[in-house]
């Protein structure tokens, strides 16, 4: 008798409960006797990037009008739709996200918009091109032929999949983009690259995109960057000329340690305040002559022991 009296008293509470829940989330009414049916076997299925088809088995509850698709994603509802008619079980959902997961919730609906309880399917929409580019693009010379280029990841929400790598896109400044050439860089996490094979003190305008599997994303905007210029040929005959290709090697040497090729100019400009290019001339010189000195003392304390052990003839001048 215990056991029954119970039952009987938990059997009440759950259906006050579920009066209750039924209130708060407009999906019970306190009329209904009987549970709403579910739909089942709901199937989503993605079509392409952003839309996905909807399909289950219709209900046979002389109680429903019809049916309230939802559709969301980490917990938030982006999508509702109402189909009319209780023998209509499809329909297709569009404007979603690419490769992005999505449940697919489906309610059965009466004429006074009570609803069932959801049957749901969970999908994945298909991946698409990156809708941005890469960014902070850069470009730095390091030498007559080659530029250093460098660029971070495309934003995520833009990515649109899996990024397989990028491509860069680099051509004179000023040539059409049908004399584009292109250098591949596989992987996602690869974000620089150099460029080889270019001409001396020649200006290159170089841009990159990002691809997944399904093709190209926009490039970014085109970066400039000069190639170095060839050192002058080496002659060696005055004073003046001597200045003149200390300046030549010096320039390709701060063109070296400096960051653009501005600043090896600016640091070289004989209008400056400072230039080493003096300073530096009379250190070479002076190394020079010690580098002599020494040759010519090593030489002569050479023969002189030659000569004194008599172990071979002095050479003849």
């Amino acid at each position: 008798m215990l056991y029954k009296k119970v039952a009987k008293v938990l059997r009440c509470i759950l259906s006050v409960l579920v009066v209750i829940i039924g209130f708060t989330r407009g999906q019970v009414s306190p009329t209904t006797e009987t549970p709403l049916p579910v739909p089942s076997n709901v199937q989503a299925t993605a079509i392409d990037s952003t839309s996905v088809d909807v399909r289950w088995d219709p209900v046979t509850d002389s109680r429903i009008v019809g049916y309230n698709v939802e559709c969301g994603t980490n917990g938030q509802v982006g999508y509702t739709e109402r189909v009319d008619g209780r023998d209509t079980i499809q329909t297709t959902i569009g404007g979603l996200q690419p490769n992005t997961v999505y449940t697919v919730m489906v309610y059965s609906r009466t004429s006074d918009e009570t609803t069932s309880p959801p049957g749901f399917d969970v999908t994945k929409t298909l991946e698409d091109v990156p809708s941005s580019s890469p960014q902070d693009v850069a470009a730095n010379a390091l030498s007559t032929s080659t530029v250093m280029v460098t660029w971070s990841e495309v934003p995520e929400d833009n990515k649109n999949g899996v990024i397989l790598g990028y491509r860069i896109n680099y051509s004179k400044q000023g040539e059409s983009s049908v004399q584009l050439d292109t250098l591949e860089v596989e992987g996602e996490e690869n974000m620089q690259e150099t460029v080889t094979g270019l001409e001396a003190n020649t200006e290159y305008v170089f841009s990159v995109l990002a691809y997944t599997s399904v093709g190209d994303g926009p490039p970014s905007d085109g970066v400039l960057e000069t190639t170095w210029p060839l050192p002058s040929t080496v002659r060696i005959s005055t004073s003046d000329e001597m200045h003149s290709t200390s300046k030549t090697v010096l320039t390709t040497i701060v063109y070296f340690f400096s960051s653009t090729q501005s600043d090896a100019e600016k640091s070289l400009d004989p209008d400056a305040d400072t230039n080493p290019i003096t300073t530096i001339e009379i250190v070479v010189a002076i190394g020079c002559i010690v580098v002599v000195l020494t040759a010519t003392i090593a030489t002569v304390t050479l023969y002189k022991c030659i000569i004194k052990n008599k172990n071979l003839v002095s050479p003849s001048v």
